[in-house]
């Protein structure tokens, strides 16, 4: 995880928000997946319901190198993601209900930033929380609401480069996992 400016939080811990705008990306969708061995056994694994809202998304592997039938079985299964992922677009926030500092904090996002969405979901205990690139700033100064704010979001990959005998990223020596 990268270190973000802001994070929006509906529990008390961070800037608190009003409005969260949330999609659910069908790109990542894969309902049948196919993999095959080296020495030609296959398996195929399937969600009908899934093809049926999302048509059909496939991946394939054609060269893996496990060999027995139960694990391609197993790793084809493994491989389905038959239910698109929710992601953040836009998250709102109302001036009057921050404080000094979490004004200050607000103001100094930027276009390229990165800033921190969590929500929790009532009645299950969890909570979806998505680290994004803020892609649009808008902002909104009304009489009878004051002044609000608006950030879109994309999603963002956080890459880290690779470090040789690094303390944190491993070494190529020891007992390590790189050693």
């Amino acid at each position: 995880m990268s270190n973000p400016i802001v994070s929006f939080t509906d529990d008390g811990t961070g800037v608190p928000y009003d409005n969260l705008e949330v999609e659910f990306d069908a790109e990542n969708v894969v309902n049948r997946a196919v993999v095959i061995g080296l020495d030609g056994d296959s398996s195929t694994a399937d969600d009908a319901t899934s093809q049926a809202t999302y048509f059909i998304q496939n991946v394939s592997i054609t060269n893996s190198l496990l060999h027995e039938a139960s694990e391609i079985a197993t790793l084809a299964s493994y491989l389905l993601e038959p239910d698109p992922e929710p992601r953040y677009t836009a998250v709102s926030t109302s001036f009057s209900m921050l404080s000094d500092t979490e004004r200050d904090d607000l103001a100094t996002i930027d276009i390229g930033d990165t800033i921190s969405i969590h929500k929790t979901i009532p009645g299950l205990g969890s909570e979806i929380a998505s680290e994004l690139a803020v892609e649009g700033i808008a902002g909104e100064i009304t009489f009878d609401r004051g002044h609000r704010i608006t950030y879109y979001t994309s999603p963002t990959t956080v890459i880290y480069e690779l470090i040789l005998n690094d303390a944190t990223y491993g070494t190529l020596d020891g007992a390590n996992v790189l050693g």
